[in-house]
């Protein structure tokens, strides 16, 4: 490498600030860089910049050695926290002290990189604040121990020197979380929330689909990631993707669509050979005959079915302890033990506060949220872990994850999974371990709410924004639809638990057991809304000014009926222009939504009902404009300005002025494109006719371009358009009166005019 490019390259990698020449830090940067070298664990690219760059340090001219105060670096310490703190480190002697010191900060940049002030402080505070504590590990086992044996022995020691201060900097040398990719302050990569769904894993690298929103829901980009897990050079890395591009694009392709005949996922008979191919114990039932390590693996191969990755991360909590668990943030496996019976009741308790999003000003209107759900393990989990839970150490049976009490690692678990591929002979049919754990989720992907299977794998969808639902909704569907996976696979005898039974039907109407959408409006208030607009009187036909307010009141009750049955979207112009909107097929496409193209059109299928209001609105819009000599109404529905003689659109900051007048408080206009979607879910789930195709038709929710009408390309679009009205209107009839009477008033005012 050059030279001049290896002490820029450097710079950027330390962030060193401008204001130093390289002469003021090259002792202690060689320094640095010979210890980085040292521990081996750079990669390839990262190795070979930091040679040259040390090369081209040790050729600079040091001037005579300046010892540093913090208060000197005063201006730096936060912009630069790694080289203020390297600048600390008195480097003159080469002493064994002062080389610990640059060993264990190369150790907590390789963990935290050069930007992490609250690491770099805590350094400061324990080394070299008084220069007293030192570090008490050999210079050898900084540089050659791992992370893992770095942390436990940093705590140890501060155990036993009852060192606050060291326990609390053992907390940094660990790795760092992923961050969010920063973008610009209005770019597709600075929005509150990032969904990302894996489409392939293997040794090598993992691709990954990521979806961004912000807090309301509102879907901004979409992006393919591709994460190599050998260290390549960018020509290199350049190379293999082009190679691989269109593979990629195939592959997220495929994984969306779904198909029945996939490979990504194994089908439950598959599953059931594999099991086979483990003990015959379990399709028979016979569960008490399962060995410990037996039932151990099966523990985690079930959980891992049902709540995906989480399964590594349970912690376990006996609910007969006497302590608590420490960390509830976790996802949490609680038990009782029934000694009489020889039962175990287990339940999970997950993450459901998986967003970032607002939260309402006025809480009454919407439902209650809850950061957390519980639900209880369907059969055979309960069954399984009652032979594991019993063949743990009693001591490990509390406020340990799982794998760490069944003493069971994730090469185990991965190895013996291999075995039984291999055994089963799934393996010779390309069946992986991916295919096999995704067996649940493609059998239910088409019936199991895609938000509802967020909440269970702790991984957040655009979808997760809208759905509000009560937990016992969440549990009793996804129930229904393992048991129908269990039959599948070949269990002889389903048996439900009376804990699973008393679980699903005594809180079916809980009033706070709600998780979810924030803003969710609840039905009481979206019926009293509407109607107080249906039934608000109308003085008479005579005068031109109670027309106009009778046309107004009209024109908005269609806007919140639309919005709350067909999910649209709140932007400038939510309805279209007239060649947009085709009455005699009873649908409309909009311009709602700009993230793939800018001549991206969305189909909203309408109920029979709202066709005939804004039929009738239109009528009488006409009538009224040319009585007042002004222009007609440029989009299907519009807003008339009564001091300006003008149409105006049902843009979002005029809506939230209408809500706040109609109900006296303020309201999220956002919030009916949510009741949108919990209506629709609530009614299909009730009556057994959910699919999660048709709730993305109603939302307009697609990944890769793989829209609904891309599932049913073989459909003509009358029948879809058919198919989704029958679905709407199964449940939009409740508003049968309040339609008849603004109609009728419609009517009536076109009359008069």
């Amino acid at each position: 490498m050059h030279s001049k490019a290896a002490l820029e390259s450097i710079t950027r990698l330390f962030n060193i600030p401008s204001g130093f020449s390289v002469s003021d830090y090259s002792g202690r940067v060689s320094l640095f860089i010979d210890c980085l070298l040292q521990t081996k664990l750079c990669s390839l690219e990262l190795t070979e910049t930091l040679r040259s760059a040390l090369t081209e340090l040790q050729k600079v001219d040091c001037e005579s050695e300046k010892h540093y105060q913090r208060k000197d670096l005063y201006s730096y310490l936060k912009s630069h926290p790694l080289f203020s703190t390297l600048m600390l480190i008195n480097e003159s002697e080469e002493s064994a002290e002062s080389m610990r010191l640059f060993m264990l900060l190369a150790r907590l940049f390789l963990l935290r990189e050069s930007d992490d002030y609250d690491a770099f402080l805590q350094f400061y505070k324990c080394f070299l604040h008084d220069r007293k504590s030192g570090v008490e590990l050999t210079f050898d086992f900084l540089r050659d121990a791992t992370s893992d044996e770095l942390h436990v022995e940093l705590e140890k020691v501060a155990e036993l020197k009852g060192d606050s201060a060291l326990t609390e900097f053992g907390r940094f040398m660990t790795t760092r979380k992923s961050r969010a990719r920063a973008g610009k302050s209005n770019g597709p990569l600075s929005k509150a929330n990032e969904h990302e769904h894996t489409l392939i894993e293997s040794n090598s690298e993992s691709v990954s689909y990521c979806e961004m929103s912000d807090e309301l829901g509102r879907e901004e980009s979409a992006y393919l990631k591709r994460a190599a897990k050998v260290a390549l050079t960018d020509e290199q890395e350049r190379h293999k993707f082009k190679r691989k591009k269109a593979g990629l694009r195939n592959a997220l392709y495929n994984s969306a669509l779904n198909s029945a005949w996939s490979m990504n996922a194994a089908t439950p008979a598959e599953l059931g050979k594999l099991l086979d191919a483990l003990t015959p114990a379990v399709h028979d039932g016979q569960f008490s005959q399962l060995k410990k390590e037996e039932a151990g693996f099966l523990s985690i191969l079930f959980l891992r079915l049902l709540v995906g990755q989480q399964a590594n991360d349970l912690i376990l909590n006996n609910l007969a302890a006497k302590t608590n668990i420490k960390d509830a943030e976790d996802p949490v496996l609680s038990y009782e033990l029934d000694r009489q019976k020889r039962h175990v009741s287990a339940k999970l308790t997950l993450n459901a506060a998986l967003l970032e999003t607002h939260e309402p000003t006025t809480r009454k209107f919407h439902y209650v949220h809850n950061t957390r759900i519980t639900l209880q393990l369907p059969f055979p989990m309960q069954q399984v872990l009652n032979v594991a839970i019993r063949n743990i150490t009693a001591s490990k049976r509390h406020d340990e994850t799982l794998l760490t009490a069944l003493e069971l690692s994730q090469n185990d678990y991965n190895n013996q999974l291999n075995r039984l591929l291999t055994a089963s002979l799934l393996k010779k049919r390309g069946i992986t371990r991916r295919a096999v754990e995704s067996s649940f989720e493609h059998f239910a992907a088409e019936h199991l709410p895609q938000t509802f299977r967020s909440f269970l794998t702790g991984k957040a969808s655009v979808q997760s924004h809208y759905i509000s639902a009560e937990r016992s909704l969440i549990e009793q569907t996804t129930q229904k639809l393992w048991l129908q996976f269990c039959e599948r696979i070949g269990f002889e005898k389903i048996a439900i638990t009376a804990a699973e039974s008393a679980s699903t039907l005594g809180s079916r109407f809980a009033y706070h057991d709600d998780v979810g959408s924030k803003i969710t409006l609840r039905e009481e208030a979206l019926s009293a809304l509407l109607s107080q607009l249906a039934n608000e009187p109308v003085a008479d036909y005579s005068s031109l000014e109670n027309m106009v307010a009778c046309l107004k009141t009209a024109a908005f009750y269609i806007y919140l009926r639309v919005a709350s049955s067909v999910g649209l979207r709140p932007v400038s112009g939510p309805f279209p222009s007239i060649v947009h909107f085709n009455r005699s097929l009873g649908a409309m496409s909009v311009s709602d939504k700009r993230a793939h193209h800018s001549e991206e059109r969305r189909l909203i299928v309408l109920p029979s009902a709202q066709v005939e209001l804004i039929t009738a609105f239109q009528n009488a819009a006409r009538v009224l404009s040319r009585q007042l000599q002004v222009d007609e109404p440029q989009s299907i529905v519009m807003d008339f300005n009564a001091d300006t003689l003008s149409w105006e659109q049902f843009s979002p900051s005029h809506v939230n002025q209408l809500l706040q007048q109609r109900a006296g408080q303020p309201l999220i206009n956002h919030s009916f494109r949510h009741s949108a979607a919990r209506r629709f879910l609530y009614e299909n789930l009730n009556s057994e006719t959910f699919k999660q195709s048709e709730l993305d038709l109603l939302m307009n929710h697609s990944r890769a371009g793989v829209s609904s009408f891309n599932m049913h390309s073989l459909a003509s679009l009358n029948d879809i358009v058919k198919q989704q009205r029958t679905r709407i209107e199964s449940y939009d009839n409740e508003f049968e009166r309040d339609d008849a009477r603004v109609l009728n008033k419609l009517t009536a005012l076109r009359v008069a005019l």
